[in-house]
């Protein structure tokens, strides 16, 4: 499922390019969530090599920066949807051509952001969970 999310989150953040409001925004949100997933997966390796020497686990500095940006990311993902939901109340005219996304309505385009700030928090949570759960 990591493999799977950081790949989501790659092409996310490689498509973004057409969003000329928020480029740097979202490039940004898809790849800290990018390394958060990737940081999650060397821990979940580490554990399953049941290798318990210090030099392989995850430090006590690294997991406060793994919490430390998973609660930045949580608190990002549910403003991105409270901005996408406020936008989606205020959209006059649903058929309107999105400016980011041609090919997609406004509707649309509003829904796709909210789609991916859910799923940041979605694997946030996901992860943190692991890493509480089976983590050193």
């Amino acid at each position: 499922l990591s493999i799977l999310l950081t790949a989501l989150f790659i092409i996310s953040a490689a498509v973004q390019t057409n969003d000329e409001n928020d480029v740097a925004s979202y490039m940004t949100f898809y790849s800290l969530n990018a390394i958060l997933t990737i940081v999650a997966s060397l821990q979940q390796n580490i554990e399953r090599c049941n290798d318990r020497s210090p030099a392989s686990q995850l430090t006590k500095a690294t997991l406060f920066c793994f919490y430390g940006l998973s609660i930045l990311l949580g608190v990002w993902s549910i403003v991105l949807i409270g901005i996408s939901a406020n936008g989606l109340m205020s959209v006059e005219d649903p058929g309107d051509e999105s400016i980011d996304n041609p090919s997609a309505t406004e509707k649309e385009n509003i829904g796709y952001e909210m789609g991916g700030a859910s799923l940041g928090l979605t694997s946030v949570i996901y992860h943190v969970l692991w890493i509480h759960n089976y983590g050193t």
